[in-house]
């Protein structure tokens, strides 16, 4: 059965774009993977990569922004469901329904950005780009989180990116794990925090 907790698409939505000329970034992703669902949301700058073991058969599609703000003020489970032919399907929570269109873009091969190998050395992040972050992990931490601790564990890639993965995570849960990818800025740029100082 295709159900996502309205908390997930919450989660997601702090790292999906906002009116990108590029399409398939203005919204939440959603694949299978060994019969689960991965939702993956980027604005180009951060990821949101969720693992979760909520079953998932419809594929891979795109739910749109305007979607998912809907979905994620909703209270509980989510019911996906086919809505006739071509890329159109329903999302019920309760007795509400709306009925939507999959973006028909293909979204990018987002594990071809996600670092593989942790060499330590420092980057240096604007701290606006660390925003979505923040929020995103908030309202995982709300929809998810233990009530003892929730938080972010940084894990740095020089000059590749940032991986940080969301502590905190009840177990049992439907989410299994949460990872963000966040791409480092070159350069000198006004409001980067410099690492090298930053030990100091």
């Amino acid at each position: 059965m295709n159900t996502i907790p309205s908390a997930l698409i919450a989660g997601m939505l702090p790292c999906a774009a906002k009116n990108n000329i590029r399409g398939y970034l203005n919204g939440v992703f959603i694949e299978p993977r060994n019969g689960k669902a991965i939702a993956v949301s980027t604005d180009g700058h951060v990821m949101c990569i969720a693992h979760t073991a909520l079953e998932w058969d419809f594929g891979a599609i795109v739910i749109p922004r305007d979607v998912c703000e809907k979905l994620a003020k909703m209270k509980g489970d989510i019911v996906f469901s086919s809505a006739g032919e071509g890329r159109r399907f329903k999302a019920t929570c309760g007795s509400s329904t709306i009925e939507f269109a999959a973006i028909d873009d293909r979204f990018p091969q987002w594990r071809d950005v996600v670092p593989e190998l942790l060499d330590q050395a420092p980057a240096a992040f604007a701290l606006g780009v660390l925003d979505p972050v923040v929020k995103s992990a908030q309202a995982f931490a709300k929809g998810f989180g233990s009530k003892k601790y929730s938080g972010v564990v940084l894990r740095p890639v020089g000059e590749r990116a940032m991986l940080a993965g969301l502590a905190g995570i009840n177990e049992g849960e439907a989410i299994e794990r949460v990872d963000y990818v966040v791409m480092p800025l070159r350069g000198t740029y006004p409001g980067v925090i410099d690492p090298e100082a930053a030990r100091a």
